[in-house]
């Protein structure tokens, strides 16, 4: 009997779920209960009534026409009483046009909030969707005290744009401010918050390096406090160093180039050079922290293959002279 009343309970459980059709479950039912009368009832209990309410259909409304019938058959079922009927169906007409009103209502007032319509021009709209002269008043009343935070907001971000550019001293910006916000510890908060931030970027640093007198520890004391990565600081000596001296090394490798190709230097030689002074004859991991600064060993190659066909054409030259 217990198994019975278990499978019972799992085929009606997963007719709830919906994991069996009503036709389905019938069929399964029947296998265990030969009265067809309480298979029915199990069903017609275990099956969920999907029905909307009147709060449902309401709300439904404001979207879709409810044919008047259904409303009528649904306060029927309800039991509400025929004297309450009329108004509830009227409730059921006016609400998509009443929620269609405030939505047109809360333009109006924003309009008026940003300062597009006066407060005349807003009253006189107000009075076309037949509010009340106390409904009309407290409506602009609210709007006013809206109206006036935006116009306190627009102040204080000017006050603080300006502040921020250096168009005003602490000072000056401390008693603009406080013409707006008279809470003097929030005026002070405010204005640590934005205070002016001049400061030079790494980048910029190191583009200045070049002509004035900086501390390397400055760049990378700057990086440090801007969030960069441990490893990029250590990169970012090297290249401020490199960045500096890369025109006159280039200059001094073409002087080396010619050398070369005249004959000054042996082919051994040049390369050693190359080496030298991309390596900063071998100080430049301990000085800098990396292995070589301006030429690459792939554009040393290049540079040894380019004057050597240099090298080579001035030997032809030379030769068709003579």
């Amino acid at each position: 009997m217990e198994i019975y009343k278990l499978r019972i309970y799992t085929i009606l459980n997963r007719l709830k779920r919906g994991a069996l059709t009503v036709k389905e479950a019938k069929e399964s039912l029947s296998r265990y209960i030969i009265d067809k009368d309480i298979v029915e009832a199990l069903i017609e209990k275990a099956v969920k009534a999907y029905t909307l309410s009147v709060a449902q259909l309401l709300s439904y409304a404001e979207y879709v026409c409810i044919p008047e019938d259904v409303l009528k058959k649904k306060l029927e079922i309800l039991g509400v009483p025929d004297d309450e009927v009329p108004i509830i169906l009227q409730v059921f007409k006016i609400k998509p046009i009443r929620s269609e009103m405030s939505r047109a209502i809360d333009r109006l007032l924003d309009l008026f909030e940003d300062g597009y319509i006066t407060e005349d021009e807003l009253k006189k709209e107000l009075e076309k969707h037949k509010l009340s002269r106390v409904g009309i008043e407290f409506l602009i009343l609210a709007s006013k005290f809206k109206k006036q935070a935006y116009k306190d907001k627009l102040a204080v971000d000017a006050i603080l744009h300006r502040y921020k550019h250096g168009m005003l001293d602490y000072e000056s910006a401390k008693k603009e401010l406080e013409k707006v916000i008279h809470d003097k510890d929030i005026v002070s908060l405010i204005l640590a918050k934005n205070a002016p931030l001049h400061m030079w970027t790494v980048d910029k640093l190191i583009s200045l390096y070049e002509y004035v007198p900086i501390d390397i520890r400055k760049i990378t004391d700057r990086a440090k406090k801007l969030g960069y990565p441990e490893e990029d600081i250590k990169l970012m000596h090297a290249y401020t160093v490199a960045k500096e001296i890369s025109s006159e090394l280039r200059r001094y490798v073409n002087e080396l180039g010619s050398d070369y190709v005249e004959g000054l230097l042996t082919e051994d030689e040049f390369k050693r050079a190359l080496d030298e002074v991309a390596t900063m004859k071998g100080q430049a991991k301990e000085k800098l922290g990396v292995d070589w600064i301006v030429f690459s060993p792939e554009e040393r190659e290049i540079l040894f293959w380019l004057y050597k066909m240099r090298k080579e054409r001035y030997a032809r030259r030379s030769e068709e002279g003579d």
